[in-house]
């Protein structure tokens, strides 16, 4: 086997020169990508920008913190990786909701009834202060919606 050439090329074609982009996204990229169906609804091929998207995404899926998809991403700045993916993250307004609930619920000295992460209502605490009527009522008919 041959070792390969050295290079400062990281992708080079079978005579060791640059690949061009045009070339490769026309002539390789695109054919590959529409005969796997990765197109849009104009028909447009995924870019291969959309592959760095995807992985970032699917790292923030599995609950990596974004500091580190910063990291993996070459972002110098965190700000730039909130405002790209940080929509990507909805379980952290989740949690700031439930346990704004479940302070609420110990204020009311009430207990929060939980299901699927979320608190799903109210019921009392035995031996607690009982809470004002109308703030039980109010919280137990929006726990119920």
């Amino acid at each position: 086997m041959n070792p390969l050439p050295k290079t400062k090329w990281l992708f080079t074609t079978p005579q060791g020169s640059v690949v061009r982009h045009n070339n490769f996204f026309n002539r390789i990229w695109t054919p590959a990508v529409i005969r796997a169906g990765l197109v849009d609804e104009d028909g447009k091929p995924a870019r291969l920008h959309d592959l760095r998207h995807s992985h970032a995404s699917w790292l923030i899926s599995e609950g990596t913190p974004l500091e580190a998809v910063q990291d993996q991403l070459g972002h110098e700045s965190i700000l730039t990786t909130r405002k790209v993916y940080g929509h990507l993250q909805p379980a952290v307004g989740v949690e700031v909701g439930r346990m704004a609930s479940l302070t609420l619920a110990r204020a009311l000295g009430v207990d929060a009834v939980e299901a699927g992460g979320a608190v799903r209502g109210l019921r009392a605490i035995e031996g607690a202060d009982e809470p004002h009527d109308a703030d039980r009522q109010a919280l137990t008919s929006q726990a119920d919606r």
